[in-house]
């Protein structure tokens, strides 16, 4: 078989290690079939790797480690690096690969994945470094329950409550918030279950005995985000004042930090208006114009009314100086497009120094004849050197020496992503760029880990004109002048191999 592009089928990290299985020898036996092999792969446990084909073509490839599952993995790798350099025996069997087969055994994993799950749900528990694994598993169970929601929704129900109890109740360090990641998807997968009055106010009065529980603040996190993910569902008047209730409760408890509580704010404003009391939410708004959610809603209010519009924009603009204020101030832009002229231009300008956009950019440059902008171009490019923004512009006005320029002092990573455009503008000083800058990360690397960050730049030199002959000369560099580098050299070994 020739074997050509192996790259393509897996990441870096794969192939490195799928490569050093094959240097090592840790493929055993490989046996062609009609239309593909079967090969027995050492790790740390013997694996079987099936190789379909398809006109000569890989179609499929399978393996009987857990990574692969869902992935290609550095078995397949393996066998694949000793079919392309073909330095090892091959029995042949002229018969085919039972594709029923292969399907039987991808069922089997999928029946030991349930009967694995029954037991590691059993379990009283669970150290910090299994939680994911049992994330996972719930969140498997989960996709299963909804099912039942149009078959029979009181059973729905009752996966939903159970679901709560028994994640809210395990026993673990949650640091990171992980049981608020179930939460979340639990309520986004069950949550046609509301849309049913009774099962919703049973699901109401179930909360609020959760809420009316005493406990301390690890638990009460909890209670807090099953609340804050109830609110979401709020559709009707006989919803939103029981909500309401337990919503008020909880923006006067001194156990939650001040953004809790503006975000609880929120909600209280949202129900008062829509629901209970319009002039009590207005005034609650009045005093919040810092958030951005109330400063939406009443926008959405005096949607007619372009001056009490400018007024909450800059109340905004200006209580958030510092902070994201984009969307506001984009906002206003548009609002004084059609009222004023100069208005708009300061405030284009303003925006762009504050937020360098280039699409601002060419907002302000399409206001100008060509004549003037060519006179006030450079200004702009002055006052933003010290910004990333300074690159799209130079891209802009193609000013390609001065990118360059700048790219000098960049980090190659930066650098890769306008080797293309500069290969067709500037290919020899880009080359030549490109060429330092990897002797000089070469000079100063000294593991393993930075030569291979450095070779998955190699690549980028063969997009530019004569890049791979400069390629060439940089790998003889390194053979000559670092052969005390074995971890280097089995790098470049991997990399010829694999690409060139």
């Amino acid at each position: 078989m020739e074997v050509k592009d192996i790259d393509k089928y897996f990441p870096l990290e794969i192939l490195r290690r799928g490569y050093d299985y094959y240097k090592k020898r840790k493929v055993k036996q490989i046996i062609k079939l009609k239309d593909g092999f079967i090969a027995n792969v050492n790790g740390s446990e013997e694996y079987k790797v099936t190789i379909v084909l398809n006109k000569n073509n890989i179609c499929n490839m399978e393996c009987s480690c857990p990574y692969a599952e869902e992935n290609n993995c550095k078995h397949m790798a393996a066998v694949l690096y000793c079919l392309k350099n073909n330095d090892m025996p091959i029995k042949e069997n002229n018969v085919s690969i039972n594709t029923e087969e292969v399907n039987n055994f991808q069922k089997f994993k999928k029946e030991f994945k349930r009967e694995y799950n029954k037991l590691f749900h059993n379990r009283t528990y669970l150290h910090q470094n299994e939680l994911d694994d049992y994330i996972d598993i719930v969140n498997k169970f989960i996709e299963e329950g909804t099912k039942y929601i149009k078959n029979d929704i009181e059973l729905a129900y009752e996966i939903f409550e159970f679901f709560i109890m028994e994640v809210d109740a395990l026993d673990v360090y949650d640091q990171y918030g992980e049981k608020e990641g179930i939460f979340a998807n639990l309520f986004e997968s069950f949550k046609e279950l509301f849309e049913n009055e009774r099962i919703f106010v049973k699901f109401l009065s179930f909360i609020g005995t959760i809420y009316t529980i005493d406990s301390d603040e690890y638990y009460f996190n909890h209670k807090e985000n099953i609340l804050n993910l109830l609110y979401q569902y709020i559709q009707h008047k006989w919803q939103a004042e029981d909500t309401l209730i337990l919503l008020r409760k909880l923006d006067k408890d001194n156990r939650i930090y001040d953004y809790e509580k503006r975000n609880f704010k929120i909600k209280i404003i949202y129900i008062n208006y829509y629901f209970v009391d319009k002039n009590y939410a207005l005034k609650l708004a009045e005093n919040s114009l810092d958030l951005s959610e109330i400063c939406d809603f009443l926008l959405d209010l005096y949607k007619n009314d372009e001056d009490k519009q400018i007024y909450l924009l800059e109340k905004m603009i200006y209580a958030n100086k510092g902070y994201s204020n984009e969307q506001y101030f984009i906002k206003l832009i548009k609002i004084y497009k059609n009222k004023d002229k100069q208005k708009y231009l300061e405030l284009l300008d303003k925006y762009f120094l504050e937020h360098k956009n280039i699409e601002t950019y060419r907002e302000i440059k399409n206001h100008y004849s060509k004549n003037e902008w060519n006179k006030i171009k450079r200004n702009y490019l002055e006052k933003v050197k010290d910004s990333r923004i300074y690159i799209d512009i130079c891209i802009e006005e193609e000013y390609y020496d001065d990118l360059i320029n700048y790219l000098e002092n960049e980090w190659i990573e930066t650098i890769n992503q306008y080797i293309k455009l500069l290969s067709k503008h500037r290919p020899k000083e880009i080359l030549e760029l490109y060429k330092v800058k990897l002797i000089n990360e070469i000079d100063k690397s000294s593991c393993r880990q930075h030569y291979q960050k450095i070779l998955s730049a190699f690549n980028n030199m063969l997009e530019i004109p004569h890049g791979r002959k400069e390629l060439n000369n940089i790998i003889l560099y390194i053979r000559e002048n670092y052969k005390n580098r074995k971890a280097l050299q089995e790098e470049i070994d991997f990399y010829e191999e694999t690409y060139l």
